[in-house]
């Protein structure tokens, strides 16, 4: 565990408080799907931004910048999640990004 344990007074073992790397576990697992929704929702505005360019040049451009960035902004998304993996490996933090039913009942 990266941060040792805090309890409450007269608490128990059975009640800890949340340590910063279940915070931060449960906050990336509420963003991940929300940033998934985002993406997605850009490269489909991108898509109807190209069909509807009706051949402008300008707005083709703008389309294709949009789609661009939309695969740009999934990589990224994807890199941190290889980045996050390497780190819960090297500070022994268990996190499964894969199901966050597993990340919302830690």
């Amino acid at each position: 565990m990266l941060i040792s344990r805090v309890y409450a007074i007269g608490g128990s073992s059975a009640d800890p408080l949340p340590g910063i790397d279940n915070v931060i576990i449960k906050i990336f697992g509420y963003i991940w799907p929300f940033v998934g929704i985002v993406l997605m929702g850009m490269f489909i505005n991108g898509g109807v931004m190209w069909l509807m360019s009706e051949g402008d040049p300008q707005r083709l451009a703008k389309a294709k910048a949009t789609m661009l960035w939309a695969v740009v902004g999934a990589a990224v998304i994807i890199l941190i999640g290889f980045i996050m993996n390497i780190f819960t490996g090297i500070f022994q933090v268990n996190i499964d990004l894969t199901n966050p039913q597993n990340i919302f009942n830690r």
